[in-house]
């Protein structure tokens, strides 16, 4: 099944107001890594900069965004120690080895490439960073309502778009498929 783009730039102001931060995945995310005002923390496909932002609010850690819409970017808030910039998930640019963590939420599924974008991450991280990726699981696409009661058509839709949670469970495998070498916390991994 071939992914249709959406096209942010066009919906930006509609999805800005309603797009709301996952708070405990935010919070599992600083006490995990531990951030701090010393560490450097990138969220792929930021958005409106709503977790990152948050982030660096409440560590003060230096932040960056990256989110390939440039109108997304624009309603964001101007946060001291933040940094957004338009660029793409499978080209991050960046040097490498900079940050203490990668994250992403509910960005896995609009990629053209998971591969290559952990690949990217990988490579963007210092040794021993972190990376979380937040997404649905099966579960949670099974039974949201009220689309999977009134349109039962749109699960099976997003379960194939939709990466499975036991790929992105198996870390060492990411690591393989990326040509990392890194172990991995699997502990860490938790389902939200």
């Amino acid at each position: 099944m071939m992914k249709k783009k959406i096209d942010y730039n066009s919906i930006a102001p509609a999805c800005a107001s309603h797009r709301k931060p996952v708070l405990l995945a935010l919070r599992e995310l600083e006490q995990r890594v531990g951030l701090n005002d010393r560490s450097k923390v990138l969220e792929v496909g930021c958005g409106n900069g709503a977790h990152i932002s948050l982030l660096v609010n409440a560590t003060k850690c230096l932040g960056m965004g990256i989110d390939p819409s440039p109108q997304m970017l624009r309603h964001s808030a101007n946060v001291p120690g933040l940094e957004l910039c338009v660029g793409s998930a499978e080209k991050l640019p960046l040097n490498e080895g900079f940050f203490d963590l990668v994250f992403s939420v509910d960005v896995i599924h609009h990629l053209k490439d998971t591969r290559t974008y952990f690949g990217e991450a990988f490579r963007a991280l210092r040794p021993l960073g972190a990376i979380c990726t937040v997404t649905d699981s099966e579960e949670i696409i099974r039974s949201r309502n009220p689309f999977a009661i009134y349109w039962p058509g749109t699960v099976q839709v997003d379960l194939a778009r939709y990466p499975p949670i036991p790929l992105l469970r198996e870390p060492d495998d990411v690591c393989r498929l990326c040509g990392d070498r890194r172990k991995s916390d699997r502990d860490a991994l938790r389902d939200y």
